[in-house]
C-alpha cells in the first residue's frame, strides 16, 4: 500500500494543481513516516511559502526524520517564522534534531533572542 501512496504523491507533484495540494495535505498525518516525508517535500515544491503553516505541526512529529524534513523544508521556504521554532527544538529529545537546530541557528545572521 505504501508504494502506491508514494507513487500517487509523485504523480500529484507532476500535476501541480490546487487539487494536488488538497490530496497531499491529509498525507501529512499518515501513519507511515515515509509517506509524511514525501508529502512534506511535495508541498514544499507545490505550495512554496504557503506550505509553511501546515508544516509547522510536523516539527513535533514522533519520528526524527519527519521533523528533519519539516525543518529543512520550512527553512527553505520561510526563515523568519522558523527561528523561534528552532529555538524550541534545542530541547528535543533526539540528538540529531538538537544538532540540526543548533547548526541552522548558528548560520542565521539576525539576532536571536536569548533564553
Amino acid at each position: 500500500m505504501q508504494i502506491f501512496v508514494l507513487t500517487a504523491i509523485s504523480l500529484l507533484r507532476k500535476v501541480k494543481s490546487k487539487e494536488s495540494n488538497s490530496r497531499i495535505i491529509p498525507l501529512l498525518q499518515d501513519s507511515n513516516s515515509d509517506v509524511r516525508i514525501n508529502a512534506i517535500s511535495a508541498l514544499e515544491e507545490l505550495q512554496g511559502e504557503n506550505a509553511v503553516p501546515v508544516l509547522f505541526p510536523l516539527l513535533n512529529d514522533n519520528i526524527a526524520s519527519v521533523r528533519l524534513q519539516a525543518i529543512n523544508s520550512i527553512l527553505l521556504l520561510q526563515e523568519n517564522e522558523l527561528i523561534p521554532r528552532l529555538v524550541s527544538l534545542l530541547h528535543d529529545n533526539d540528538d540529531q534534531i538538537r544538532i540540526r537546530a543548533m547548526e541552522l541557528l548558528s548560520n542565521y545572521k539576525k539576532k536571536i533572542p536569548r533564553f
